[in-house]
């Protein structure tokens, strides 16, 4: 009987010969859907919730948006109409808005908040008015009758209206689709258990605008819209009934 020999199996890396690469072996990339086995539930992702405060002054208007830690300890908007001699030949509404505990103390809020105010006309520039009566201009959005602006410290704002036969590029009116899209998004935000608180407080003067834009602008900007979206839904189901 032959003797048998028995080669030992090679399981070192493969080199090359000379200058020659080794070869490399590309695995594609997977980019379907990732699915379940059996009864399993997919995997879903939830956007942790952002509780929100609303405070509105009935009397005139004013409103204020913000995040629920960022206005924690306040109640309700003071808003009332003052008179400003730095704008003295111009055409303004001006403000002196404050925010109140249940005490009735001014507080200033703990972040940035989005501000909303009534407007009757094309709006020139928004101003806050500080302590020293000097003018500093603020970016605003005008949506749906009210003009928009972020602020963190509550003062003296105004809203100086453009002259009149001047036209205005501002104003942002949403699309019949985009009315209906955020038609959508506001009835499942008003559904959130989270949704805003609302308080009232009224007076009868009004206090130009201060403020500075920080990074949760265009969170409130679309929040603002959301919550438009729920009036105007609501008008809506009304008229139909």
């Amino acid at each position: 009987m032959p003797p048998i020999v028995e080669k030992p199996e090679y399981n070192k890396p493969i080199g090359t010969a000379g200058q020659e690469e080794a070869p490399t072996v590309e695995k594609p990339e997977y980019n379907k859907p990732i699915g379940t086995s059996g009864d399993q539930t997919a995997p879903t992702l939830r956007l942790p919730d952002y509780p929100v405060q609303v405070l509105k002054d009935k009397e005139t208007g004013v409103e204020i948006i913000g995040g629920a830690s960022d206005l924690e300890g306040i109640s309700h908007v003071s808003s009332r109409r003052v008179l400003a001699q730095e704008l003295f030949g111009k055409t303004y509404d001006a403000y002196d808005l404050q925010l109140k505990n249940p005490t009735n103390n001014s507080l200033q809020p703990k972040g940035s908040v989005l501000v909303r105010l009534p407007i009757s006309a094309n709006v020139e520039n928004i101003y806050y008015i500080t302590p020293t009566k000097e003018l500093q201009t603020l970016d605003f959005t005008v949506r749906d009758g009210k003009v928009e602006f972020i602020t963190n410290h509550f003062s003296t704002y105004a809203v100086v209206y453009q002259a009149t036969g001047t036209t205005s590029n501002t104003e942002e009116k949403p699309s019949t689709s985009d009315t209906e899209t955020l038609a959508h998004e506001a009835e499942q935000l008003s559904a959130s258990p989270s949704l805003a608180k609302t308080g009232n407080h009224s007076s009868k003067e009004e206090l130009p605008a201060t403020g500075e834009a920080s990074n949760p602008l265009l969170f409130l900007a679309g929040l603002s819209l959301a919550l438009t979206a729920t009036f105007m839904l609501k008008g809506r189901k009304d008229d139909s009934n």
